[in-house]
């Protein structure tokens, strides 16, 4: 069966309505999946590696992400994929610096970083970077992470020698 154009505006208004509603299924799918992870318990460290196993893309050219790929040139011109693209950011953000509270008390700048660059890191990963694996990627986003949680003491670090 092949769909044209007039069916996809018929029911979608346009190809950047259909572009949203395939986004919002997809990422209504993955929402579930981030809220149970939330709710898992366990290390702090372990559920955000898993939460970046999640959002990363899983192979070259993965579906979901492919999306994302067509949304961003258009949300500069579309206000209503702009506000959709805020709200899905948004909750990836939140579920993110959740965790990342559990690990810092400075949760807004780690957070900023953590999300660039797991951000930069899935474009590389998208696009099939033969230089970079998920498990590669997360061992990046580690790296960025405190060595030790907010409750516990930390270790004074050594000052940089004028």
């Amino acid at each position: 069966m092949k769909n044209t154009a007039g069916e996809a505006d018929y029911y979608f208004g346009s190809k950047s309505g259909l572009l949203l509603e395939l986004l919002r299924w997809s990422e209504d799918e993955l929402a579930g999946q981030r809220d149970r992870l939330l709710e898992s318990g366990g290390p702090a460290e372990e559920r955000l590696h898993r939460l970046c196993v999640l959002n990363f893309p899983r192979t070259a050219g993965d579906p979901r992400w492919l999306l994302w790929a067509e949304l961003w040139p258009r949300v500069m011109h579309e206000p209503a994929l702009r506000e959709a693209q805020l709200e899905f950011d948004a909750a990836w953000r939140e579920a993110i610096a959740r965790i990342l509270g559990e690990l810092t008390d400075d949760v807004e700048p780690l957070t900023q970083r953590v999300v660039a660059l797991m951000d930069g890191l899935s474009v590389a990963l998208l696009t099939g970077d033969t230089t970079l694996t998920v498990e590669g990627a997360w061992q990046h986003v580690k790296a960025l992470l405190p060595t030790t949680p907010p409750d516990q003491p930390r270790r004074a670090r050594p000052h940089a020698l004028p």
